[in-house]
């Protein structure tokens, strides 16, 4: 007997997933995204699961080029939030209760586990919940590119003195001032260029950052920096719907990437900036290749090996999209249950009930509380005759999700399966 095909507990990695409607009482979320000197981050996308049901899709949060997002009518409960891109690392939250007239209540500070990510937040009825995301330095044009500046004059280090303590508005200022004397200054259209990026001046800094490359080619960072700011606009241009000059800013970038890192080495940075350039370039085999050497610098990088494992199955590669994941070994194991529990999804939808069945079983082993495996195993050893194996893994799955969707479904078999 053939089994209606089962729905993927989670969307493709960083692909945006429609919201899903709020049931009972709600609440608001707004907030903003910024770097270690408080400069917006903006164009990333954040992902938002439920933690009171972990098999639910997670929402995907789009960040405006100002580094804010907003989710409101979301149900009472708790949540935890991410970036939903590899060249980001969220360091910490500090969590903003606000009642409906905007006077605050409560606010808490914490940081990000290097395993477990930041801690769940509470959605509460009738009340607006603010978040003040920092990111790690990996975010951003200005923040992947530090200055070498061994030789550099003296009002060259005053400059970068200010860029260090996070005046950006000071640094361009004084580079400006400075260019009108020196224009052939290299480092000094270097440091105009990170300080424009810093502020959200991303034509700006394109200008500066190339004459800076034009004059200085051996300077490092340079190259880094302008492919990073050209990133950011391939992002902008493509979520305008703009996908052939997003693919042509994205190459550029790629290349300005590779070039940075063949002169000076390869970093995570770079590296993950590299992969989202290939992939908004549509350059899916580079994109692959870039992924493997991301994943290969950063083992416990969970976006990145979501995205290969996504990339692999989308294209059939299945087998593929597994073993990969059992091999991330260095991930936190609850990070990857879900996308092992797609692929066996994926298996039983496709015939194989047997590889479904050992992909169900790892991503219990991942996660102990995860339900939908359950499930699956539940129709996969009915399909196979096995009467016991189904009515127990049934049982497992109401037991973990009474209120899951699919319970009501499962509650008659349950009663047919024991008559």
């Amino acid at each position: 007997m053939r089994w209606p095909p089962l729905v993927l507990l989670l969307g493709v990695a960083l692909a945006s997933i429609d919201p899903v409607s709020a049931v009972g009482p709600t609440g608001r979320l707004s907030g903003a995204v910024v770097d270690e000197h408080d400069a917006p981050v903006g164009g990333i996308e954040l992902t938002l699961r439920s933690s009171d049901s972990p098999d639910a899709a997670p929402r995907i949060l789009k960040v405006t080029k100002s580094g804010t997002f907003l989710s409101a009518f979301l149900p009472a409960g708790s949540f935890k939030i991410a970036t939903a891109d590899a060249a980001y690392v969220i360091k910490s939250m500090t969590y903003i209760i606000k009642d409906e007239d905007g006077n605050e209540l409560d606010r808490k500070q914490g940081d990000a586990d290097p395993e477990g990510g930041l801690p769940p937040f509470q959605v509460i009825a009738a009340r607006r919940v603010e978040l003040r995301l920092v990111v790690s330095s990996s975010a951003g044009a200005a923040s992947a590119a530090k200055p070498e500046l061994s030789g550099a004059s003296e009002p060259l280090k005053k400059i970068n003195a200010l860029y260090e303590a996070g005046d950006m508005e000071g640094v361009i200022r004084a580079a400006t001032a400075f260019l009108a004397d020196h224009p052939d200054s290299g480092l000094g259209h270097y440091l105009l260029g990170l300080a424009q990026s810093r502020t959200g001046h991303d034509d700006a800094a394109v200008t500066s950052l190339r004459k800076a490359l034009s004059l200085s080619p051996e300077q490092q960072g340079i190259a880094g920096a302008l492919g990073t700011v050209l990133l950011h606009q391939a992002k902008t241009a493509a979520s305008g719907g703009r996908t052939a000059e997003s693919r042509e800013l994205a190459g550029e970038s790629a290349a300005l990437m590779k070039q940075e890192m063949d002169r000076f080495g390869a970093s995570a940075t770079f590296l993950a900036n590299r992969a989202a350039a290939l992939e908004l370039a549509d350059k899916p085999d580079e994109f692959v290749a870039a992924l493997q050497a991301l994943i290969a610098a950063d083992p416990n990088n969970v976006p990145a090996i979501l995205k290969l494992s996504s990339v692999h199955s989308a294209a059939g590669r299945t087998d593929d999209a597994l073993a990969l994941l059992e091999a991330a070994t260095a991930a936190p194991p609850r990070e990857l249950a879900p996308a092992v529990y797609n692929l066996a999804a994926s298996y039983f939808n496709n015939g194989q009930t047997d590889k479904a069945i050992s992909a169900a079983q790892k991503a219990i082993a991942m996660d102990s509380e995860l339900a939908a495996p359950h499930r699956l195993l539940g129709l996969a050893y009915l399909s196979k005759g096995d009467k016991k194996s189904a009515i127990e893994h049934v049982k497992r799955f109401l037991a973990l999700a009474p209120n899951d969707p699919q319970a009501a479904e499962e509650r008659k078999l349950l009663e047919q399966l024991e008559h």
